[in-house]
């Protein structure tokens, strides 16, 4: 689910490379970008692998793995009890702690096979860099240019579509 790119290569050949790359046990994490998650059934072993930001959360419910939190809901046969705790913190907070749901039987299993040094995450640390705040819409700008040209390079200028909420990034 989501977008994915690896190596600079379009989706079909990123997914290829990726998997085989998976099963060589030879990943170069710094070459994927996009906001993804893929399910790799491996000798019997479900493997989870998602964006550093977790974007698409993956839910289990009884043996029925989705990234549609509905889908695995609406999976169940029978009545689904509301986990109480999970509510009062998504009132509280506005989120639900890992690897709880809304309802008990449908768990959050986006990061159930990660080791914690498996994740990769990149940090700027911009007090160092910034002297004023010109500087950092100016970093920001480029970052976002660099970014975006990764993506326009591997579409070899073909026309792509994306939907935006409207919300803050979609201003950018």
């Amino acid at each position: 689910t989501g977008t994915f790119f690896y190596k600079n290569f379009g989706l079909e050949k990123s997914l290829t490379r990726f998997y085989s790359d998976f099963c060589a046990n030879n990943i170069d994490k710094l070459k994927m970008f996009g906001h993804y998650s893929i399910l790799l059934l491996i000798d019997d072993k479900i493997h989870i692998i998602n964006d550093s930001l977790g974007i698409y959360r993956v839910y289990s419910n009884k043996g029925i793995i989705s990234t549609s939190f509905l889908a695995t809901w609406f999976s169940s046969n029978g009545r689904l009890s509301l986990n109480k705790d999970a509510l009062i913190e998504k009132i509280i907070t506005g989120y639900i702690t890992y690897p709880d749901t809304l309802v008990n039987e449908v768990l959050d299993i986006t990061y159930a096979n990660f080791k914690k040094e498996d994740i990769t995450k990149i940090h700027y640390h911009l007090d160092d860099l910034m002297t004023a705040s010109s500087d950092t819409i100016n970093f920001q700008y480029d970052e976002l240019i660099k970014y975006f040209n990764r993506i326009f390079n591997i579409t070899n200028n073909k026309e792509i579509s994306l939907g935006l909420s409207g919300g803050y990034d979609s201003r950018l």
